[in-house]
């Protein structure tokens, strides 16, 4: 038997949870395919890994299997109770190798090697279970290989810090320890609150090399319940604790924060000259109102609610005064986009929004901006274009990376291997509200990748060692 490879570059969410048991039983004996699994790191470099874990960038290697032969792929990942799935044909070559790009002597069975996850559909309700991730080969009616990976919260490459910070947070750092003057990210989430997304994303960069730090600032034990007066004193501290740590006293400090965590970061970065670059995704350029568990859920606009304080005073913020609308989706049903609301907030309230605009020139280093162009939740990419127009008038000496991807909304700046971009419909954490974000599958599972390389690639060209 000739030796084959197939090699797959995963983006998008790994989970799946159906026994491995009865397929196992019509593997024949004699056509076993291998699977394997390998992490693709910044550098170019793949390192077999057993699991997956948010953010990867992954390679399916499947070898050992017949030449010049047809081959069906079913990949699958489930979450919570539903169970999603893709599938390929494809042909070996002669000399046995087969992947998901180009290559020299390679059949290709995809344009691109993050169509697998785009394309994944709903196919229909399983037992609630951890996630998976599950790689089935089959040669006509015969499985050649089938392997389940687990989903990891975190591998064994990141170690967790314990800090003296009385906000709820979450500290890592590489097991292999820390870079002198490569940056401590701090991130934190958008309109959910919480310390899920910080944490995950901490996790995210830690794997990396990066010592990373999670926030919660509101939603959260010990912080507001809403996102209302919430006192920026919290990130103060946070970043007087690194200063004070012998390991992290002259590091630089990237922030790094999606929508209304953008938005904060870019507020935070023009107050904090500790501060030494933002990473701002799907921002705003202007400070909005606050938020309480009704909001978007209901006709009544609520009365003025100031978001953030510092030393006491409110930042100016400007006032929703318009309305969502009703988005009709394939299925029938009905989601709320919240893009008509902003930019009639926008017109309305032109004094107000030119008070509330953020002095993004006052931060201290370099900035990146990414966004969708089809974001149906807010108009970021007017938001960005806004940003870089008053960092233009005031001559920012420091480098600014934009980007808003084509056919891409509110959800392609996530991180890769969240839940497949074929789900269209979130539902809001704190509000409950279904919304849709914009774009399509592809669009944002193209973006999820393209963003995710933009951000790693910011931190090595402006924070060497």
């Amino acid at each position: 038997m000739r030796s084959q490879s197939f090699k797959l570059f995963l983006f998008c969410g790994l989970l799946a949870s159906c026994a491995q048991g009865n397929l196992r039983r019509h593997i024949s004996s004699e056509s076993r395919a291998r699977i394997q699994l390998f992490e693709s790191h910044h550098d170019g470099a793949l390192q077999e890994t057993p699991d997956l874990a948010l953010g990867d960038e992954i390679v399916v290697k499947i070898s050992e299997l017949e030449p010049l032969t047809k081959y069906h792929l079913r990949f699958e990942t489930n979450i919570g109770k539903r169970l999603y799935r893709s599938e390929f044909h494809v042909v070996s070559s002669e000399k046995g190798q087969t992947q998901s790009s180009p290559g020299p002597d390679v059949s290709v069975f995809s344009e691109s090697p993050e169509d697998l996850f785009w394309s994944m559909v709903d196919s229909g309700e399983v037992p609630e279970a951890p996630r998976t991730f599950r790689v089935t080969v089959l040669n006509g009616d015969e499985v050649s290989a089938v392997r389940t990976f687990p989903f990891v919260g975190r591998r064994g490459t990141v170690d967790e810090v314990a800090t003296p910070l009385k906000t709820p947070h979450k500290f890592f750092v590489p097991k292999s320890g820390v870079t002198p003057g490569l940056p401590v990210i701090i991130s934190f989430s958008g309109s959910e609150g919480g310390l899920k997304a910080g944490e995950e994303e901490s996790v995210y960069f830690a794997h990396r090399g990066y010592p990373a730090l999670g926030l919660a600032y509101f939603n959260a034990p010990g912080v507001n319940k809403d996102l209302l007066r919430v006192d920026l004193e919290l990130f103060r501290q946070a970043i007087g604790f690194l200063r004070s740590h012998p390991q992290f006293q002259h590091s630089p400090i990237v922030l790094n924060g999606v929508s209304r965590g953008g938005e904060l970061a870019l507020l935070l970065g023009s107050l904090l000259p500790e501060v030494s670059g933002v990473i701002a995704r799907v921002p705003s350029s202007v400070v909005w109102q606050g938020m309480t568990q009704k909001t978007f859920t209901t006709d009544e606009l609520e009365p003025e609610l100031p978001p953030f304080i510092v030393d006491g005073g409110e930042v100016p913020y400007v006032n929703w005064t318009g309305k969502y609308a009703d988005h009709k989706m394939s299925d029938g049903s009905v989601a709320k986009i919240r893009t008509p609301w902003f930019l009639d907030s926008r017109e309305k309230n032109k004094t107000a929004y030119q008070r509330a605009a953020i002095p993004v020139e006052k931060i201290r280093g370099p900035l990146l901006l990414l966004g969708g162009r089809d974001d149906l939740l807010w108009p970021s990419c007017l938001f960005m274009q806004e940003i870089e127009e008053r960092l233009k008038s005031s001559n920012y000496a420091y480098p600014v990376i934009s980007s808003c991807a084509e056919n891409a909304g509110h959800g392609a700046v996530r991180l890769p291997l969240g839940p497949p971009t074929t789900v269209e419909i979130s539902v809001h954490a704190v509000t409950k509200a279904r919304l849709f974000l914009g774009g399509t599958p592809e669009g944002n599972g193209r973006g999820q990748r393209k963003f995710r390389q933009l951000m790693i690639n910011f931190l090595k060209t402006n924070f060497r060692p």
